[in-house]
């Protein structure tokens, strides 16, 4: 007889244990050194009788900072793995990978083919401290497996480094908390070197305009609806009143609402509620854009 007590909390350490590891992964990753990730401090005196173990590792373009005695570290096929040696109930790592002139979609597709589509959550947003954008793919198990697998690609000068961390359930919360805990000190610990400007998405940032002329008691009445688009992945929606939002690959979100979009040519056509708006760029990339909404 299943104890559905324990397979509640079961799926309650594996949502937690991947909620930080994804939060960790899309917000707390340095860049250049300069994020949150590890610094040369470490393998370093730390506290009054206590000296890290950490030791680097440095890879294509990218660094993270490991414990030996946790982990064990192995070079197979264009990947690097960082497999958990302490108690699990499984083979627990992270393998990072580089992957030259492919964008993180394409390579996140590659990876995830063979799984049913309705095991794949799929999710973007920011990497790091900066404006970088990432998209995560989460893949769950079949009931029995227990292996669960998180993937998130990140634009990295002109191709995509992938972050791959594979996790079985444990039994036990705490055991579940002491595994992502550990794999999450690796993406923590991660940095990207020599790291320039994303440029996939280059086409998107601009101001977009629809001029609107309706009649009004007799007298035709000329409104503007805009859009601006930040390189930041921020903007702002103005119609009557400004909007703040941020624009991912597909859509524009508000607090309280998601329009998909697209960019044919200079052209943006919003779907609102059903309804397709096309708004004309009339502002380019080198617009200072705080002055461009003014």
């Amino acid at each position: 007889m299943i104890n559905r007590n324990r397979l509640k909390m079961r799926k309650m350490a594996l949502a937690l244990a991947a909620s930080l590891i994804i939060a960790l992964c899309l917000t707390a990753c340095g860049r250049n050194g300069s994020g949150t990730g590890a610094d040369s401090s470490q393998g370093t005196e730390q506290d009054a009788g206590s000296v890290s173990t950490s030791q680097l590792y440095e890879g294509e373009n990218w660094s993270v900072y490991y414990d030996p005695s946790e982990f064990e570290v192995s070079e197979q096929d264009g990947e690097t793995h960082f497999v958990y040696t302490g108690e699990s109930a499984g083979s627990d790592l992270v393998a990072i990978s580089y992957h030259e002139d492919k964008m993180p979609q394409e390579v996140l597709y590659d990876k995830t083919s063979s799984y049913d589509d309705s095991q794949i959550d799929r999710s973007e947003g920011y990497f790091g401290a900066g404006s970088d954008w990432a998209f995560t793919y989460s893949v769950y198990s079949s009931e029995g497996s227990g292996l669960n697998e998180q993937l998130t690609g990140v634009e990295h000068n002109g191709g995509t480094l992938l972050v791959d961390i594979l996790m079985h359930s444990e039994t036990e919360v705490e055991d579940q908390m002491r595994v992502s805990d550990a794999l999450a000190s690796i993406v923590d610990s991660l940095n990207l070197t020599d790291h320039k400007e994303q440029t996939q998405f280059s086409y998107v940032p601009g101001v977009y305009a629809q001029t609107i002329v309706e009649e009004m008691e007799g007298v035709d009445q000329t409104f503007v609806k805009k859009v601006s688009l930040y390189d930041d992945h921020t903007g702002v929606l103005s119609i009557q009143d400004d909007i703040d939002i941020h624009w991912s690959s597909t859509e524009l979100i508000g607090s309280d609402f998601r329009y998909e979009y697209t960019i044919e040519g200079s052209s943006l056509l919003v779907n609102v509620d059903g309804s397709w708006e096309t708004y004309e760029k009339v502002g380019g990339d080198s617009l200072d854009y705080s002055d461009a909404d003014n």
